[in-house]
Protein backbone atom coordinates (compact mmCIF):
# COMPACT_ATOMS: atom_id res chain seq x y z
CA UNK A 1 0.00 0.00 0.00
CA UNK A 2 1.20 3.68 -0.72
CA UNK A 3 -0.59 6.80 -1.02
CA UNK A 4 -1.96 8.26 -4.64
CA UNK A 5 0.98 10.65 -5.21
CA UNK A 6 3.38 7.93 -5.53
CA UNK A 7 1.98 6.44 -8.64
CA UNK A 8 2.82 7.37 -12.18
CA UNK A 9 0.64 8.57 -15.12
CA UNK A 10 -1.19 5.43 -16.31
CA UNK A 11 -0.81 3.15 -13.47
CA UNK A 12 -4.60 1.96 -11.78
CA UNK A 13 -4.84 1.55 -8.20
CA UNK A 14 -7.68 0.54 -5.64
CA UNK A 15 -8.45 3.29 -3.20
CA UNK A 16 -7.74 1.95 0.79
CA UNK A 17 -8.61 4.06 3.02
CA UNK A 18 -8.43 8.52 3.18
CA UNK A 19 -6.22 9.45 5.90
CA UNK A 20 -7.77 13.00 6.68
CA UNK A 21 -11.38 13.03 7.96
CA UNK A 22 -11.41 16.77 7.06
CA UNK A 23 -11.38 15.97 3.30
CA UNK A 24 -12.99 12.72 3.33
CA UNK A 25 -16.58 13.46 3.13
CA UNK A 26 -15.41 15.81 -0.02
CA UNK A 27 -13.62 13.26 -1.75
CA UNK A 28 -16.52 10.72 -0.95
CA UNK A 29 -18.93 13.18 -2.67
CA UNK A 30 -16.84 12.66 -5.57
CA UNK A 31 -16.93 9.29 -5.57
CA UNK A 32 -13.48 8.61 -4.12
CA UNK A 33 -14.33 6.62 -1.34
CA UNK A 34 -12.38 3.17 -0.20
CA UNK A 35 -12.89 0.00 -3.28
CA UNK A 36 -12.93 2.46 -5.81
CA UNK A 37 -10.83 2.11 -8.99
CA UNK A 38 -8.44 4.37 -10.28
CA UNK A 39 -6.24 5.53 -13.00
CA UNK A 40 -3.80 8.35 -13.41
CA UNK A 41 -4.02 10.16 -16.35
CA UNK A 42 -1.44 12.86 -16.09
CA UNK A 43 1.10 14.07 -13.40
CA UNK A 44 2.85 17.39 -12.86
CA UNK A 45 6.70 16.69 -12.24
CA UNK A 46 7.06 19.76 -9.55
CA UNK A 47 3.91 18.92 -7.27
CA UNK A 48 1.13 20.42 -8.92
CA UNK A 49 -2.23 18.88 -9.41
CA UNK A 50 -2.50 15.20 -11.18
CA UNK A 51 -5.75 13.98 -12.99
CA UNK A 52 -7.34 11.06 -12.19
CA UNK A 53 -10.07 9.01 -13.60
CA UNK A 54 -12.44 7.50 -11.59
CA UNK A 55 -15.25 5.93 -13.58
CA UNK A 56 -16.32 7.82 -16.58
CA UNK A 57 -14.95 11.26 -14.62
CA UNK A 58 -11.61 13.03 -14.89
CA UNK A 59 -10.63 14.45 -11.42
CA UNK A 60 -7.99 16.51 -10.74
CA UNK A 61 -6.59 16.65 -7.37
CA UNK A 62 -3.74 18.68 -5.44
CA UNK A 63 -0.97 17.37 -4.05
CA UNK A 64 -1.64 17.67 -0.48
CA UNK A 65 -5.15 15.61 -0.94
CA UNK A 66 -3.24 13.10 -3.22
CA UNK A 67 -0.71 12.53 -0.09
CA UNK A 68 -3.98 11.35 1.80
CA UNK A 69 -5.46 8.94 0.09
CA UNK A 70 -3.74 5.40 0.64
CA UNK A 71 -4.19 3.41 -2.47
CA UNK A 72 -3.19 -0.55 -3.28
CA UNK A 73 -1.18 -0.38 -6.90
CA UNK A 74 -3.75 -3.15 -9.56
CA UNK A 75 -1.52 -4.94 -11.91
CA UNK A 76 -3.19 -4.90 -15.73
CA UNK A 77 -6.34 -3.63 -14.65
CA UNK A 78 -9.16 -2.57 -16.47
CA UNK A 79 -10.93 0.91 -14.96
CA UNK A 80 -14.72 1.32 -16.33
Amino acid sequence: MTTLDFLSAGQNAEVCNILDSAIASQLMRLGLSPGAKIQVLSKTPAGGPMVIQLHQAEIALGRAYSKKIEVSPLEHARIA
